[in-house]
């Protein structure tokens, strides 16, 4: 008999409204019209416009022996929505490749650790596999766009050798356009961001809160995870609360550290579980269904033709 699986959303934005709001009563004046923005960013999606997901599902079919089955085909499954049974439309193998964006901070602040910081992005890369594309940005004054993603890591690391510091922070105005620019519509790419900043002046000026909250909520529709650490003199600040509420809503991986010295020993630890983890998921199925239901709520289920097999499914993002 088939074997049927309901299930549910898998992540939601944590509520984490009142902390940051603490926070960025704490930070520098630079920072406090970044409040409001924080706040509404870390609200639930009830308090926001909620966003459509695509019809995407993660699937992992595991047999008696927990050893993945591979090579199965769209006949292989069936979605049943509301009680309608939907058109499967694409069921391959989650293998595609990464695509991180380094947001990396070249403020005046960074002055003193930015030649640690050269060495670190070139350790992070190093311990990247060649197929994954790496873009390379900085977030000083203004962002900029050293090298849009590639997988000419060569090229990546031999920029991130030239970078020089200038002006303030500008880490939200950087998400929002890279994330639009790069990561929004990554094709057959797993879309990361890996944000290397300090806890100084944050200086994005004006920005839309639904906006941002919006953004944040189709990243994890869209299965783009956040990783950051962060060069924290004080333990708080803009870039510190808005890391922390990116990480914890794409379930990525944060750190705080407060010498330059040891951003090396970091990323490259970050590169390796970054890889460990692609090597886990690389067994998934990507199925997408076609459906006029725009509900995220909907009640869906998964069946699988095959009696010995054991299913897990997430909507839109890996099973991680």
């Amino acid at each position: 008999m088939p074997r049927l699986l309901d299930i549910e959303a898998k992540r939601h934005p944590t509520p984490f409204f009142e902390v940051y709001i603490a926070a960025m009563k704490r930070a520098n004046s630079a920072g406090i019209a970044a409040m409001a923005i924080v706040g509404f960013l870390c609200l639930s999606p009830s308090a926001a416009s909620a966003q459509n997901p695509p019809h995407r599902l993660y699937v992992s079919v595991i047999d008696g022996a927990a050893k993945p089955i591979i090579g199965l085909t769209s006949t292989d499954f069936a979605v049943i929505e509301g009680g309608v049974q939907r058109e499967i439309t694409r069921l391959s193998p989650a293998n595609d490749p990464m695509r991180l964006v380094l947001l990396v901070d070249n403020s005046e602040p960074m002055r003193p650790s930015i030649e640690d910081v050269r060495q670190a992005i070139k350790a992070f890369i190093d311990g990247i596999g060649p197929q994954h594309e790496i873009g390379l940005i900085t977030i000083g004054d203004t962002p900029v766009i050293r090298q849009e993603p590639s997988i000419d890591h060569a090229k990546v690391k031999d920029l991130a050798q030239k970078i020089t510091t200038r002006g303030g922070t500008t880490l939200i105005t950087a998400v929002m356009e890279m994330y639009g620019r790069f990561l929004k519509d990554a094709g057959d790419r797993w879309p990361m961001f890996i944000i290397i900043t300090s806890d100084g002046p944050e200086v994005s000026g004006n920005v839309d809160p639904k906006r941002l909250t919006a953004m944040m909520q189709e990243m994890q529709v869209k299965d783009v995870v956040v990783h950051s650490i962060v060069m924290s003199t004080m333990g708080r600040g803009v870039e510190v609360a808005v890391s922390q509420a990116l990480v914890n809503a794409t379930d990525g991986h944060y750190d705080s550290i407060s010498a330059s010295s040891a951003l090396t020993q970091k990323l490259t630890a970050l590169a390796a579980a970054i890889t460990t983890e692609f090597d886990r998921t690389d067994d998934e199925y990507v199925l997408e269904y076609s459906s006029p239901v725009t509900d995220p709520n909907a009640q869906l289920s998964v069946a699988i033709k095959r009696a010995d097999a054991k299913v897990s499914v997430s909507r839109g993002v890996r099973i991680r």
